[in-house]
């Protein structure tokens, strides 16, 4: 997702030099794995609890991805590639400028109400990233503005899928 399109969901953010935090205190579960994950970077006693610079952006990240809720979101600054997927029918994807394809989420429309999402790579030279995450999202999004819901036959997406509450409303059960 984009700042603005976290920002308009309700999150607020918390500006690093490498990696923005974005939190969203109603949809937040109070599981304490952001500061059991890290006390320097999550610290509700302090103001502003999230101090995103008082940790590696990766160890940031990896607080972040084992929210259960969904409430805390991250933007890497210096990885403007993901605003720069590309799209055609059926998939979002990523490619370098000799036009090789490093990264893509392939899904198909199924009826009038679901998209299938069948599967993503991510090149492994760019893993760890969150572009798998971001690909995912694109899906997502095309699936909202659609009002469609999403089957994952994919794992990855599934996985993605299934850790966000948000997400997790938009699975066709």
């Amino acid at each position: 997702m984009t700042e603005q399109e976290l920002l308009a969901l309700g999150y607020r953010k918390y500006t690093g030099r490498d990696i923005d935090v974005f939190f969203k205190k109603e949809q937040c579960a109070k599981s304490g794995r952001c500061v059991k994950g890290s006390t320097e970077v999550f610290d509700p006693g302090r103001k502003p609890w999230i101090l995103p610079d008082n940790e590696t952006s990766d160890k940031v990240k990896a607080v972040i991805d084992t929210c259960p809720s969904g409430a805390l979101m991250y933007i890497v600054k210096n990885k403007q590639i993901f605003n720069t997927f590309k799209s055609d029918e059926n998939r979002f994807y990523l490619e370098t400028p000799e036009g090789k394809v490093i990264a893509y989420v392939d899904y198909v429309v199924s009826g009038s109400d679901v998209l299938i999402i069948n599967g993503t790579f991510v090149d492994p030279s760019l893993r760890g990233q969150g572009i798998g995450q971001s690909l995912i999202e694109q899906v997502i999004k095309l699936a909202i503005d659609n009002d469609k819901k999403i089957v994952t036959l994919c794992p990855f997406a599934r996985e993605i899928m299934e850790a966000n509450e948000g997400f997790r409303q938009l699975i066709h059960r």
